[in-house]
């Protein structure tokens, strides 16, 4: 049996040489749960190399092999990010879930281009606490394989956020001229909302009124990526070991400070190093931690 369930693509991060880096949400989240001391499992649809990838050693990886896994070229300009899309693998369906993982603790569902349904937050255990990390229902792709937000009003909200005991989103995910509309129509579907902003920390939508800011930890920022994902399963793990709401997303904004200090996969946190991060490390909006 496991503790968490990380449902999503694992993706090659392709580089400027041709080589790659494992990455998206089942990649980092699982290695989040991990390192915490969780027994972890990810249901995904990728290649044979990235299966045996020593990132996922330990953890119980499922779901189909193939060919071409979901392929992304990245570039940053600072905490800025153009994306292109290079393959998709398959979606993951609701039959590639094993029925002795319905009953798992703490599931986090994080997509990357769309390849999870909704439904799949339905298909759990009644006391399963089911998450999600909304970017990959929130992308579109052109013509040329570039990745953007797409329409907010395209994405069924009804279908996905009301199941959820908490859901992720950035305002990368969004059109800058839609971050309000969305924001405001979704925090009345989910409990709570949580709305990561780089060093600027994360606010925790709970409702139409109320919120909480929990500011960024300090961190020397390498690369950014992955920081999202980090925060989302921090606070999941958080969240199952009986912590609230507010306390579960300082744990969580602590654990992604660690990630962005060093590439891909090379600094994942252990509970020792968040306590003592928590305990001893400022707290400051404007340093340069990434979530």
């Amino acid at each position: 049996m496991i503790d968490l369930l990380v449902v999503g693509h694992v993706v090659k991060d392709v580089l400027d040489d041709g080589s790659y880096r494992i990455g998206g949400t089942a990649a980092y989240a699982s290695a989040l749960g991990r390192a915490l001391g969780l027994r972890v499992g990810v249901l995904t649809v990728t290649s044979r190399d990235l299966l045996e990838h020593p990132a996922l050693a330990s953890i119980d990886v499922r779901g189909r092999v193939v060919d071409e896994p979901t392929r992304f070229d990245n570039r940053y300009q600072g905490s800025a990010r153009a994306q292109r899309l290079l393959s998709r693998a398959p979606d993951i369906a609701a039959a590639d879930l094993p029925a002795e993982w319905r009953a798992t603790k703490l599931v986090l569902l994080g997509p990357v281009i769309g390849e999870v349904d909704a439904s799949m937050a339905r298909a759990f255990e009644p006391n399963t606490r089911v998450a999600a990390c909304l970017q990959g229902w929130l992308r579109q792709v052109d013509g040329d394989g570039r990745v953007s937000a797409r329409p907010f009003q395209r994405f069924d909200a009804r279908a996905l956020l009301p199941s959820l005991e908490a859901a992720f989103l950035s305002p990368e995910d969004l059109q800058p001229d839609e971050r309000d509309a969305a924001v405001n129509a979704w925090r009345a579907l989910v409990d709570p909302l949580l709305y990561t902003l780089a060093e600027d920390g994360a606010r925790v939508l709970r409702g139409s009124a109320n919120s909480a800011h929990v500011a960024a930890f300090s961190a020397n920022t390498v690369d950014p990526t992955g920081a999202g994902d980090i925060f989302a399963a921090a606070y999941l793990v958080a969240r199952g070991d009986g912590l609230e709401v507010e306390p579960a997303a300082r744990f969580a904004a602590c654990a992604a400070s660690f990630i962005v200090e060093a590439p891909a996969l090379q600094r994942v946190p252990d509970r020792a190093s968040i306590a003592r991060r928590l305990r001893d490390g400022e707290r400051n909006p404007s340093t340069s931690a990434a979530l």
